[in-house]
């Protein structure tokens, strides 16, 4: 009958989510972002009082991510090259490409792995096989506080201080 039954968006931050919700008859039931260890859900993350993930779980929103081993951008190394994603690769004896996808998936998104290759298909079908610890998954949403503090202000503030950033600003 020509109604909308269900909406996704994309390239959304909470506060663009909030002016829409304030207005739409159909509430989106996913969002498509960029998703990195270094900007995790939107550019400007590290500046919001709350996660986007936080917020859209909250609401009942799905995270579609993509992009998350986007090669290096904005100055940053390729989360590929990251050695804490290199080290945690090792230790579960994974690809890079693997644990980083696993993290978003854990975290309870949807991810958006893509390759022309076929090594690198079957690489991201092996996703389901194994699970990373906890204390992984912390260390992993710790590294967007590496990229965004600085010696005076811990960036984002919602995320656990597991790099101990904060005592920076002690030094």
């Amino acid at each position: 009958e020509g109604r909308v039954r269900a909406l996704g968006v994309s390239n959304f931050n909470v506060a663009q989510l909030e002016d829409l919700l304030s207005f739409a008859k159909v509430m989106p039931v996913y969002l498509q972002n960029k998703y990195s260890i270094y900007h995790p859900g939107h550019y400007d993350e590290a500046s919001a009082e709350q996660s986007l993930m936080e917020w859209l779980n909250s609401h009942r929103v799905v995270m579609t991510g993509y992009s998350i081993i986007h090669p290096e951008h904005a100055g940053l190394m390729s989360p590929m090259d990251d050695p804490h994603v290199k080290a945690i690769s090792n230790r579960h004896g994974r690809t890079p490409s693997q644990v980083l996808h696993r993290w978003l998936l854990q975290l309870g998104a949807v991810v958006i792995p893509r390759s022309r290759r076929r090594e690198r298909i079957i690489e991201n079908s092996r996703l389901f096989d194994f699970a990373l610890p906890d204390s992984d998954i912390r260390l992993l949403n710790g590294l967007a506080s590496l990229v965004k503090s600085t010696p005076s202000k811990r960036t984002p503030t919602w995320c656990e201080d597991v790099y101990g950033v904060g005592a920076w600003s002690a030094t």
